[in-house]
This record gives C-alpha cells, structure tokens and sequence, in this order.
C-alpha cells in the first residue's frame, strides 16, 4: 500500500479511567479530521509487578479487558463511524504503547494525563513522560478537564 493510500492510524492509549472517555473522543476527533483513518484502542495490564505464579489466569483477564474496552469505546463514540481496532496486552503499559505504536506504523498516540497533586504539578506522569520520549511518532495528550492551565 503506497503512503498516500494508508490510512491515518491512531494509537490511543486507554486505561479505563474517567481519562478514557476524553482521549477517545481526543482520538475520534483527530480520525474526523482525516478522510480515511483507523483508531488502535490500546489498554495494557501492567504486570511489571507480577511475581511467578501470578500470570495463571492472564489469558482471562485480557478477554475481560478487551470485553470492557469493547463496551467503552461503543458507549463512548456511538456516535462515530470510524475503524477501531482493539488490544488488550500485558506488559509495561509505555513500552507495549510504544510497540504496538511501532507495529501499526501509527501517525498519532493520543493519551490522557491524570490530574496531578498539589505536590507534583510539574509532573507529566511517568508513562506520558516515556512515551514523548519514546514515541515513534506525534503524541497527543489530553488534560484531565480539571486541570486549569
């Protein structure tokens, strides 16, 4: 497929919060803008944490992540009509954005940033931060609706 025939392909970056909602709707806007475009929803069980005998049930709890994120995304863009594609991964949330972003030769990784805490404001996050660093290509982030600046 030449470059001017691919689509315009977005990552974004999901974590089932009440961030989801903004970034897919960050995600559908930038798809709009663009005559053909698809969206890879991307949410990621980090198991940078899990010890041994902890991954038994991991092919279970990614079919009821992609089931959830599934469900959000239809409540979420119903009114959309665009190409969504789906994954559901374990692994460091940053790095399996990065690859997936990689994989799918994305154009955009649109994600959300958490509202801060007082003490921390200069903080972007640590899978933002590693993302802008990392990212293969342009990164959205999109503010949490109480941020105020």
């Amino acid at each position: 497929m030449s470059q001017q025939n691919r689509p315009f392909t977005i990552v974004a970056a999901l974590d089932l919060t009440e961030m989801t909602d903004a970034v897919l709707a960050a995600a559908a806007e930038q798809a709009a803008l663009r005559q053909h475009a698809v969206i890879h929803a991307v949410c990621v069980i980090d198991d940078s944490q899990d010890v041994l005998g902890r991954k038994i049930d991991r092919d279970r709890e990614l079919e009821q992540l992609e089931n959830a994120l599934r469900n959000r995304i239809m409540a979420s863009l119903s009114d959309h009509n665009h190409c969504i594609e789906v994954h559901a991964r374990a692994g460091r949330p940053a790095e399996t954005v990065v690859a997936i972003a990689d994989a799918q030769r994305a154009d955009l990784i649109v994600l959300g940033r958490h509202s801060q805490t007082p003490v921390r404001p200069l903080f972007l996050g640590s899978v933002p931060s590693h993302l802008l660093g990392q990212a293969p290509c342009n990164v959205l982030v999109v503010q949490p609706s109480a941020y105020g600046g």
